[in-house]
């Protein structure tokens, strides 16, 4: 006769948000993905077209911050807002909490994150772009369109993967944002919980986090880094606890905290 395995209700609330907030994510992952591949495709085009006309300077020069900048705000301000929406609904305050309080939260993290992590962007598409060119010339390739052409298939080669993780990455963080926000805006939240992904893919870091429970105004300890919410860049977590995390958290109100 098999066992049977309790499951709580604590349990079951958490395989419910885990559940809900991945469906939130995984959408506007896919929405942001495109938009990023759309870039990295043109950068493609660009940096090809600028190596004809002025070499390996000229190529680096068509690939600029700016269209990131632009990815970003839209994307940082869209998906803080959904996030703390999300948490809002569940965690149910006596007030709605106005999607500003999101916006300026995400305008906040923008003013002091969206330049570097465009400059990050755009510095891996330069180093690529940069060996790619060495790569021709390796293997003898002299003129400039077939370096080109080369550089442009490399660098398009590499965009849906690229695409997917910049967005994925970006994403993440955003909506976990969002959802604290909506939970410190409040007084009804006094413990945050981390929800680890349920499958085989989730770093064993991650999964030793799974249920830490610590206060709402203190981080989390995930492999020895600090992290307000799965995701969370701001206090120096590396990129091998951020890239492709599917983390998520859920809260317990002040009255049932113990």
């Amino acid at each position: 006769m098999p066992t049977l395995t309790r499951v709580s209700v604590a349990d079951l609330k958490a395989a419910r948000i885990w559940s809900s907030f991945d469906h939130l994510v995984d959408g506007f992952s896919i929405r942001f993905g495109e938009w990023a591949q759309r870039i990295l495709t043109k950068e493609a085009r660009q940096a090809g077209e600028g190596f004809v006309a002025g070499g390996e300077a000229g190529a680096l020069a068509m690939i600029q911050t700016g269209p990131w900048l632009a990815f970003l705000t839209k994307l940082w301000i869209t998906v803080t807002t959904a996030g703390g929406q999300f948490t809002a609904e569940d965690l149910e305050p006596a007030e709605e909490i106005p999607d500003s309080v999101y916006e300026n939260a995400a305008r906040d993290w923008l003013d002091g994150n969206a330049k570097p992590h465009a400059i990050g962007i755009t510095s891996t598409t330069h180093e690529t772009t940069q060996q790619s060119i060495r790569n021709a010339r390796d293997t003898g390739i002299t003129g400039s369109q077939g370096i080109a052409a080369m550089l442009t298939a490399d660098l398009r080669r590499q965009a849906p993967g690229r695409s997917k993780r910049i967005a994925n990455t970006e994403v993440h963080e955003s909506a976990n944002m969002g959802s604290h926000t909506a939970a410190t805006h409040t007084d009804l939240v006094g413990y945050k919980i981390w929800i680890a992904t349920p499958d085989d893919r989730t770093r064993d870091a991650h999964m030793a986090a799974h249920n830490q429970k610590v206060k709402l105004v203190e981080p989390f300890i995930v492999g020895g880094e600090r992290l307000m919410y799965p995701g969370h860049t701001s206090m120096g977590a590396s990129l091998w606890n951020l890239v492709n995390c599917r983390c998520s958290q859920r809260f317990v109100m002040q009255r049932r905290a113990r």
